[in-house]
């Protein structure tokens, strides 16, 4: 669901209660935010994800760079929903991880 996050609001009556107010005839109204049709609308992104990347390594295979740019950006753009249900605790562990290995592959003992 790509775009589970798009709902709208919509005004609810629940009915009069016994205790209405200066209107008694409008009763409860309750604010409550219903999903869309886009909202419900389910997609696999890895079928698409996983035909960008084919092609964007079939696409390096031959040296073509504007195609390689284009399938590349293509696959970020469709990743972006996946990127951002993303599991957060696993975030800093991972940037950590990737810094001390950068910083190994950079270091003056590698030089030797």
């Amino acid at each position: 669901f790509p775009l589970s996050w798009l709902y709208y609001p919509n005004i609810k009556r629940q009915g009069a209660s016994e205790e209405a107010g200066w209107i008694p005839s409008i009763g409860d109204i309750e604010l409550a935010w219903e999903p869309s049709m886009l909202a419900q609308w389910s997609v696999d992104l890895t079928v698409i994800q996983t035909f960008l990347l084919l092609i964007t390594l079939i696409g390096a295979l031959i040296e073509f760079q504007p195609f390689i740019s284009l399938t590349a950006f293509l696959l970020v753009l469709v990743s972006i929903p996946a990127l951002m249900s993303f599991d957060w605790p696993w975030v800093f562990p991972a940037i950590i991880a990737g810094v001390i290995g950068l910083y190994l592959q950079s270091s003056d003992n590698h030089e030797h």
